[in-house]
Formats: C-alpha cells, structure tokens, sequence
C-alpha cells in the first residue's frame, strides 16, 4: 500500500461553490461523525437543482440549503437502518424510514420526490419493508441500473 506522501488519490475539502461541467456544487457539513458532507447541485442552464443529502441524520443546515432553491426538482436522501434500530442510527448518523417520515413534516414543500439510497446490506429488506410500510410514495428506492432525469419546476 503506498504511504501518504505517495497517494494514489488525494481527497481535497471545497468550502465554497465549485463549478464543474456546467453545474454548480454546493456542499454543506451534515450530522454524521467522522465529518460527511451533503451537495447541492444546481444547473443554471436548465433551471434545475438536485440535493443530495451525504450520509446524515437530521441536520437543518443542509434543508435550509435546500429550501432556499426555487428550482429543486428532487432530494437524495441517506436511510441506512430500519425503524427498530433508531437509537443505533442516531448514534451513528443516519436516518431511518421512519425518523425520516418525521423530519418530512417539518418541510415547507410537498411535492418533492425523496430518492432513498444508502441501505445498510445487512438491513436492505427489513428497511425496506419499513418504507413500504409508511405507504408514502413520495419516497422512492433507488435503483442500481436507472437513470433519473429531472426537470426544472
């Protein structure tokens, strides 16, 4: 393995707005240890923003971020454990379905869709039966092969 000094890769923080390909990434810190970050994209030319919210519990920060855009079209959103290990994810920074279902209420727009994605391997059918159970179908899995294309509000 190499040493730091001869990395293969080396991981560099943004703290201001990056321009890329024509897209615009915002980062915001989340609720997680160890330091995550969640990113808003924003393309100016199709008048389209996406969040996606990195690996996170509840942080007000990063739906702030997101609220404040007029033209957000979709939210990623991290729901790693079932509903029955709610202590474990709060501790470990991450939503359930349904401590998620909850943080929902709170927002000031209804007709966004949540993509969910990063299901722990060990829980993916148990989270899943969880958010079928919400019966909400503005939550939608993720799935590996699909293309999702948005388009501006």
């Amino acid at each position: 393995l190499p040493e730091p000094e001869q990395a293969v890769m080396t991981w560099l923080p943004f703290e201001h707005p990056i321009n890329l390909n024509g897209l615009t990434i915002t980062s915001c810190a989340v609720n997680h240890p160890g330091n995550a970050f969640g990113y808003l994209i924003e393309d100016a030319a199709e008048d389209i923003s996406i969040l996606i919210s990195g690996d996170t519990a509840s942080t007000e920060a990063i739906w702030e971020l997101a609220f404040a855009q007029k033209n957000l079209a979709a939210i990623f959103v991290d729901v790693a454990f079932p509903d029955r290990l709610e202590n474990l994810a709060q501790r470990a920074g991450h939503y359930t379905p349904r401590s998620f279902a909850r943080q929902m209420e709170s927002f000031p727009r209804t007709d966004l869709p949540f993509y969910v994605y990063h299901l722990k391997p060990a829980y993916h059918d148990e989270v899943v039966r969880d958010l079928l159970a919400l019966e909400n179908n503005r939550l939608q899995l993720i799935a590996d092969d699909e293309v999702y294309q948005f388009q501006s509000c």
